[in-house]
């Protein structure tokens, strides 16, 4: 079932009537960001627009002297991206943007709740993530367009083979560690002609980006580094931040260069026999793949709140996997599921605007996203299977 089909044949009136209400609040809420996105304008799109004009006009991509803590800090394709809007006035760019983003936001609420016997449970979990979608949208980032490109792909694996990986590997290369969120995809994710789009898309953006540095890819690649490496000036704690600021704060080596590379690293080793050997065989193709992106959030070196927006899809099968766990009546084992996933929500979304003391330094969100993966796993046992909604399509 998707977003916008009649239930009346698959559910029960109670369930069509969670279903209906929230789609009303739902037009709401659009009513309310319609008006919101207009009046709030922050600098987020304004890097993107510029990355492009700089592509155009043959300036320097990175420049940390010239934009500050304001620079472009994604590889050169990414910026390639932003050629189209560039073209645009600025006014008439972010507009165009926003437009863009919303729709790639609901398209990615339809893709969770398509297939599902319950739909109304993903449309719950998008109003629980609405505040973090609407930090996303507001402010022109370009996590939501991201998100829908990486599930599109995911969807067109089998009839645009080459299209849908070159698709997914741009998404998740925007943030080059978001790359290991593939890692549950294996040998599905590379073929011969995606690896020859990517190979030709990457040499032209570079090539594009060349011109503001008098043609020296030594000196591109430096800024690159050079901009990238100025958020070692941020902090190393706090509920906003991935998972490697807990090793760096555990292991006390915040005075290390690379502190949340190295962060990284153990929390790769960490997750990856999850996203891989133990991956239960119960999970559908497309859970797993959900599974991959919500770890990629948790585990990359510098993490804000708008970017944990990417487990939303993960934890639509959290909840659907534990409800169903409840609806079974096993409600002995079921339960602790319910308060456990209640725990991990409220940790990813809530928790920061009420914050614990004995919390306090600790990466809640990231933790949160743990805590969601160890009870998908419990929940996995017995329920049934949501090989229905492994192609999205």
């Amino acid at each position: 079932m998707s977003l916008f089909s009649n239930p009346k044949d698959s559910l029960s009136r109670s369930e069509v009537f969670l279903l209906r209400f929230s789609q009303v609040v739902l037009g709401i809420f659009i009513i309310i960001f319609s008006i919101n996105s207009f009046l709030s304008k922050k600098d987020d799109f304004l890097v993107f627009w510029n990355a492009g004009r700089h592509l155009l006009s043959g300036q320097p991509l990175y420049d940390f002297a010239r934009d500050g803590y304001s620079c472009f800090k994604y590889p050169t394709w990414i910026a390639a991206l932003f050629i189209p809007f560039a073209l645009l006035p600025i006014e008439v760019a972010e507009v165009v943007w926003r437009l863009f983003s919303l729709c790639c936001m609901f398209w990615t609420c339809h893709w969770s709740v398509k297939g599902s016997q319950r739909p109304y449970l993903g449309i719950l979990v998008f109003l629980v993530f609405w505040g973090t979608w609407m930090n996303n949208i507001v402010s022109g980032q370009v996590t939501p367009v991201l998100i829908a490109l990486a599930l599109w792909g995911y969807s067109e694996l089998e009839k645009k083979k080459g299209l849908a990986r070159f698709t997914i590997f741009i998404s998740l290369s925007a943030k080059i560690f978001y790359l290991v969120a593939a890692i549950p995809l294996g040998r599905r994710m590379w073929n011969k002609k995606a690896l020859t789009l990517i190979s030709i898309f990457i040499l032209l953006s570079t090539e594009a980006a060349l011109p503001g540095y008098n043609g020296s890819l030594h000196s591109l690649f430096h800024a690159f580094i050079s901009t990238t490496g100025s958020l070692s000036d941020f902090g190393v704690s706090g509920a906003d931040y991935g998972l490697p600021t807990l090793w760096v704060k555990v292991f006390q080596i915040s005075h290390l260069k690379h502190a949340r590379v190295i962060g990284f690293l153990i929390s790769l080793l960490i997750i990856f026999p999850w996203m891989t050997w133990f991956l239960p065989r119960k999970a559908a193709d497309s859970e797993r793949f959900c599974l991959g992106l919500a770890l990629a959030a948790a585990i990359f070196p510098l993490q804000f709140s708008y970017g944990f927006i990417w487990a939303y899809p993960f934890v639509v099968f959290v909840v659907e996997r534990v409800v169903e766990r409840v609806v079974q009546r096993d409600i002995k084992k079921g339960l602790p599921l319910l308060i456990g996933a209640f725990t991990g929500i409220s940790g990813l979304i809530f928790l920061d605007r009420f914050p614990l003391p004995f919390l306090e330094g600790l990466p809640v969100r990231a933790l949160s996203i743990i805590l969601m993966v160890i009870i998908w796993t419990f929940a996995l046992k017995n329920t049934g299977s949501l090989e229905s909604k492994s192609t999205k399509n």
